[in-house]
């Protein structure tokens, strides 16, 4: 049974998308090498697509993040966390997966939003995750871990 599950859009990345496509489009339009680009294209798309969606869920057991295919997918044991926090990110920490350092070393999945809940695990990692719903999530965790 699922505890929690919360699927998260970047507009952002949406508009980035469309502005990326139209400038593409101008450069194929006038181009010789069409293959190249459409290559290109398609490449910059896909990753863009990627990571313009992100769902975070709580089961019994896990804590688990991944982005829209589920290529990259996390899992934290519940057991294993050992505090919680809410945090707000500065907008140049970025979206997608980062690894900051902000005096301790920091991993960051996120799609666009500043605010975050941060887990520091039982080997002393901390993880932050971005979301739109930081108090719901964090809510979540502190019930599952006590």
């Amino acid at each position: 049974m699922r505890a929690y599950q919360h699927t998260q859009k970047s507009l952002l990345y949406t508009i980035f998308l469309v502005l990326l496509s139209l400038a593409f489009l101008c450069m194929y339009i006038d181009s010789e090498n069409n293959i190249l680009y459409i290559i290109s294209f398609a490449f910059i798309l896909f990753v863009i697509y990627w990571f313009s969606k992100m769902t975070v869920s709580v089961d019994s057991d896990y804590l688990k993040v991944h982005f829209w295919f589920r290529l990259f997918t996390k899992k934290f044991f519940l057991e294993d966390i050992e505090s919680i926090k809410l945090v707000r990110n500065k907008w140049y920490h970025g979206w997608g997966i980062r690894f900051l350092y902000l005096p301790d070393f920091v991993t960051l999945y996120s799609v666009f939003w500043l605010d975050a809940v941060e887990i520091e695990l039982t080997s002393w990692k901390k993880y932050r995750i971005g979301t739109d719903d930081a108090q719901g999530l964090e809510k979540v965790l502190k019930s599952g871990i006590s």
